[in-house]
């Protein structure tokens, strides 16, 4: 369940956290959540769509890499330059190692490519235990950059989205 959320307005911008019981039924609430959070004063509705996908994927890994009993946490934070998510669990090492490879191997190279190569394999691929591709699929779609950070048995990964500036689009 939806343990605790608060927004918040602090000097660094907005905050929305969420902790939550890691179970795949409130990946559309906290979904929504992140999504109303965006929208209160956006003048752009590609980057609340964007920030709501990432805010997605991110708390689908954090499901399905989690040790299944400790709670996940979803902080988005949003100033005049940028809305950063992060989503955060419990791991093994095993799982921690394979969120951070894939989250670095997004980073490499150009999206568009990562993402056509990645689904061009899975079409291949009739044994495919995990698709992998949530990562890339942010990554190209929603432009974000993408990272990880490991306190003792809790991994992090951050999107962050650039919001445009007047005359520019978004990045």
């Amino acid at each position: 369940m939806l343990e605790k959320m608060k927004t918040l307005a602090e000097s660094d911008g907005q905050i929305l956290q969420i902790c939550s019981s890691p179970d795949w039924s409130y990946i559309d609430s906290a979904r929504l959540l992140v999504m109303r959070l965006c929208d209160v004063d956006a003048k752009d509705e590609q980057a609340c769509h964007d920030v709501a996908l990432a805010a997605t994927e991110l708390i689908e890994n954090a499901v399905k890499y989690s040790d299944g009993r400790d709670p996940l946490y979803v902080d988005v934070r949003r100033d005049e330059e940028r809305i950063q998510i992060s989503v955060s669990n419990k791991a093994g090492d095993s799982q921690i190692a394979i969120l951070v490879r894939e989250v670095a191997k997004a980073m490499q190279g150009d999206p568009f490519e990562n993402y056509s190569q990645r689904i061009e394999a899975l079409m291949l691929d009739d044994d495919c235990e995990r698709a992998m591709l949530g990562l890339l699929r942010i990554r190209y779609e929603c432009g974000v950059d993408l990272e990880t950070q490991i306190t003792g048995n809790r991994v992090a990964v951050l999107a962050t989205y650039h919001l445009a500036t007047e005359g520019e689009e978004p990045t």
